[in-house]
């Protein structure tokens, strides 16, 4: 190049030859500076893409890089370019462009994700001490900020006593409307046992194996689609069942409370004094009907030490769930392991194992989702085993095993349980009908 990085004043341009006279008589700008040679361009070629390169900030990223080095190779190329080449040109450049912008905007949104999930999850480990969430669930250690969310969680995902039945007054019933009998399935008047079957009503009758009891409406609407096959639904509003008042009692004043929703009104205020689960002392006191509907749920009493740990105990929190499942696997495994060598054992005392799982059978449900509950199965279970060996085991016996179990090392007491907890294990034994007896 001839002329330097410097600023230079304009210079005449020369007239072409003479067959470019015609084309200089056209008024166009573009047209003269296409006639103009490059070497005599006012400003250098570097500067021009320098220029280029130091785009405006509002110019669109994707269009910037690739439009600026087109642009220098457009300039640096034949004059004669044919309409055809540059739509060619520019049909490759969009390409280009668009696969770039597709690749970038795919790496984009990937980091995004990974972002915001990283995010979501700090904030739902952070949200869960925020000091304005100041409703606690007294079965996990989750917390809200407002009585209602808080109220509907526990009723929920922990204790559900709600009941609908399917045609709890039979399949034909009399409406006080009408005063004459109607199919309780599509209201059809004086139906006959064969317009009964068509809506597979022996299903539902006593004895049969389909469950019609359901703790949710909306299990109930899809039991009525697919087993009865109905389209459009009756009335089901009266089908659900009143259940017993919920007594209780409270671990922070210990208070005995009659229903749910006092309960609820009791322990809001509590709450909204300051009060948390550091407070609580005790269990809830259910009666044993209710208590053996409690799911995903720990013990009041040791929320606040379990809130403290790694993995805080959740009924909402994946992570939790997911530590949970693979607790209760490796238990499973194991006890799996010892099956085929103690069932001849079991088989030649199986009053004795009898009399031992009868307080048990209450709490085993298809609902243990915490280690509590499996950490109980699996120390009863440790003691018959001690029993039928003449070992009456000891509370130190049951927290080793508990340690081994958790932490597969069952001597460094540094290591705690839920079974280091004194109320806990006493609760443990009296369930467990494992009570030690006062020595004389």
């Amino acid at each position: 190049m001839r002329r330097s990085m410097g600023t230079s004043s304009p210079i005449v341009i020369p007239s072409g030859s003479p067959r470019h006279e015609s084309e200089q008589e056209q008024p166009l700008a573009m047209q003269r500076w296409r006639n103009s040679p490059p070497e005599d361009e006012a400003a250098s070629l570097s500067a021009i893409y320098n220029a280029l390169e130091d785009r405006p900030v509002g110019i669109s990223p994707r269009l910037s890089r690739p439009s600026s080095r087109e642009a220098f190779r457009r300039y640096r190329g034949p004059s004669s370019t044919t309409s055809l080449d540059s739509a060619a040109s520019e049909s490759s450049l969009r390409s280009v462009n668009s696969s770039h912008s597709a690749t970038s905007q795919t790496k984009r949104r990937s980091q995004i994700s990974r972002t915001r999930t990283k995010a979501k999850t700090k904030n739902r480990n952070m949200n869960m001490n925020d000091p304005e969430r100041i409703f606690k669930c007294t079965f996990c250690c989750d917390t809200f900020k407002t009585k209602y969310d808080w109220t509907r969680h526990e009723k929920s995902l922990h204790l559900n006593m709600e009941e609908w039945v399917c045609t709890p007054h039979g399949a034909s019933v009399v409406l006080p409307l009408t005063g004459r009998v109607h199919c309780a399935y599509c209201s059809s008047l004086d139906p006959s046992p064969s317009h009964l079957q068509q809506h597979n009503h022996l299903a539902c009758d006593n004895g049969s194996s389909t469950p019609r009891v359901f703790h949710r409406k909306d299990h109930l609407v899809q039991h009525l689609r697919l087993v009865h096959g109905l389209e459009t639904l009756p009335l089901v509003d009266d089908w659900k069942v009143e259940s017993a008042p919920i007594t209780s009692r409270c671990g922070m004043c210990d208070a005995s409370l009659s229903s749910w929703d006092e309960r609820a009104d009791h322990l809001a205020a509590h709450f909204r004094e300051g009060k948390t689960m550091e407070d609580w002392k005790g269990d809830h006191n259910f009666d044993p009907a209710v208590a053996a509907r409690v799911i995903n749920g720990y013990p009041p009493y040791l929320l606040a030490d379990q809130s403290k740990t790694v993995v805080p105990f959740s009924a909402t929190n994946p992570g939790s769930i997911e530590h949970t499942k693979q607790l209760i696997s490796r238990v499973q495994l194991e006890e799996a392991a010892r099956t085929s060598a103690t069932a001849t054992a079991l088989a030649q005392d199986q009053q004795a194992y009898e009399e031992s799982l009868a307080a048990l059978r209450t709490m085993s449900t298809q609902h243990d989702y915490d280690f509590a509950a499996v950490l109980t199965r699996h120390l009863s279970r440790f003691a018959r085993r001690q029993m039928l060996s003449g070992v009456i085991p000891t509370d130190e016996m049951f927290q080793r095993e508990s340690r081994r179990l958790l932490y597969q090392d069952g001597d460094d007491e540094w290591n705690q349980t839920i079974a280091d907890n004194p109320s806990w294990l006493q609760e443990f034994r009296r369930r467990s009908s494992l009570e030690q007896k006062p020595s004389i």
